[in-house]
């Protein structure tokens, strides 16, 4: 299971909230590999490979986070196994760009999609995490964004 590093969930934390401790809801049992936490914050998300690839960013609401994974809430349903990136906008530097893998998909009580996805790692690739406006060199985080979407 992909992990995020210290840095990198402490940066997210920094951009999203501090989080407090999220527990599951009531009367389900436990299964998580890491410790969640409730947060409330904006996010771009886009859809990557297959016919709804789009380099176009929406925007959905972070609710909860965890070092393998998040949990977002949108008006479009995702289906088990569909990627996508997490758009973290930055204060200090470039936007923090997180592969996902959609693991499920509930509809809310107000009609929108809780859609709890895991952190992954595309075919490739090193890491989850692209941190935008780091890299240098010839194409670097576009060439790496663009292959993202086409996969």
């Amino acid at each position: 299971m992909e992990q995020l590093s210290p840095e990198i969930f402490s940066s997210l934390l920094t951009e999203v909230g501090p989080g407090k401790p999220d527990s599951a809801r009531p009367g389900v049992e436990e299964k998580r590999s890491a410790q969640r936490l409730a947060v409330d914050a904006r996010v771009g998300l886009a859809i990557c490979g297959g016919v709804q690839a789009n380099t176009r960013t929406r925007q959905v609401a972070i609710k909860c986070v965890s070092r393998t994974g998040v949990a977002v809430l949108d008006d479009v349903v995702m289906r088990v196994g569909e990627r996508f990136l997490l758009q973290i906008p930055r204060a200090q530097r470039g936007p923090l760009w997180i592969h996902c893998t959609v693991a499920n998909t509930r509809l809310t009580s107000d009609g929108r999609f809780r859609i709890g996805a895991r952190f992954s790692t595309p075919a490739g690739h090193s890491s989850p995490v692209v941190a935008g406006g780091e890299e240098t060199g010839g194409g670097g985080f576009g060439a790496r964004l663009r292959k993202w979407f086409a996969a």
